[in-house]
């Protein structure tokens, strides 16, 4: 692990250690079918954003919202696009300033609420008469990486 990776693993981890998650639900899943027969692999291009709203002091609300594009693996169609918002409620301890705790939640609400979109995705295209659509796991720490890379 070089320095870079190391600081931000430390980071992460401070922000784990200093920021909980309280309650998690999804808001919003839309899933709007462009071709009636999908292929049977498919690629999934994620786009994802962060959005915070101060409670106060000590409880920040975070949202997730993320968009996949589903596209065949042979032809590169688009067959789908997909919808999910997740709204998480996180406390954080109050000893630390409130900009720390924006950074803080920040770092922990997208690896905190992806597993509840994950899920949601992947129930709803049982459902839809599609393949089941599983978003990849995602190492968190070259997330931050490349986010706080482009940030600068």
């Amino acid at each position: 692990m070089n320095e870079k990776e190391s600081n931000t693993y430390k980071e992460y981890k401070f922000s784990r250690d200093n920021i909980q998650l309280i309650n998690a639900h999804v808001v919003q899943i839309t899933l709007n079918k462009k071709v009636d027969t999908w292929e049977e692999e498919c690629i999934n291009n994620l786009q994802a954003a962060i959005k915070l709203e101060v409670v106060d002091f000590e409880n920040i609300l975070a949202y997730l919202k993320v968009n996949v594009k589903v596209k065949g693996k042979k032809n590169r169609r688009v067959m789908g696009d997909i919808l999910v918002v997740c709204k998480g409620y996180f406390i954080g301890n109050p000893e630390i300033d409130n900009d720390d705790l924006e950074r803080l939640v920040k770092l922990q609400a997208f690896p905190q609420l992806l597993p509840y979109i994950r899920s949601a995705i992947a129930n709803l295209s049982t459902m839809m008469e599609v393949p089941t659509i599983v978003l990849p796991t995602i190492d968190i720490i070259k997330t931050i990486q490349v986010n706080s890379d482009l940030e600068e």
